[in-house]
């Protein structure tokens, strides 16, 4: 659903009910000024465990959107302070998961030929035209 339909469902939902009680918190004006704000941060870091958000590739077939998502989680992880070599969990949704043999799994072994990260690979239904979004669990760097 878009964040327009919302919007326009709370000004409905806002304007029928203006005497609630908690009208306050839930007025237009308040959700706009929370919604404007990033309210999803692309990672956050736990002691040493660095936890990235959800990542999308580009518009593309299956194969173009993963090595898209897996650059912004090299990129992720290296603005973090971190590795794609030091991931320890990866958890992948596909639109299809027939894809997971022809556009997953070739990459996958590019990027971890050796000791390969916990995965964790999912059918799901993703947004309009994304057929990947992957979501990843680092260590930061022994020193």
């Amino acid at each position: 659903m878009s964040t327009k339909r919302i919007l326009n469902g709370l000004a409905r939902l806002n304007a029928a009910l203006p005497q609630a009680p908690y009208a306050k918190f839930f007025s237009l004006s308040r959700l706009r000024s929370i919604m404007s704000k990033q309210i999803i941060a692309p990672y956050r870091k736990s002691g040493s465990l660095v936890f990235l958000s959800g990542v999308t590739g580009e518009p593309g077939d299956a194969k173009t959107q993963v090595v898209n998502a897996f650059e912004k989680v090299r990129q992720r992880l290296k603005e973090a302070g971190t590795s794609i070599e030091n991931t320890i969990s990866v958890v992948i949704y596909l639109a299809n998961l027939n894809d997971r043999e022809t556009a997953l799994n070739p990459i996958w072994e590019e990027l971890f030929p050796a000791n390969p990260p916990a995965r964790t690979t999912v059918e799901v239904g993703l947004g309009k035209g994304r057929l990947v979004e992957i979501q990843a669990i680092a260590q930061m760097p022994l020193k």
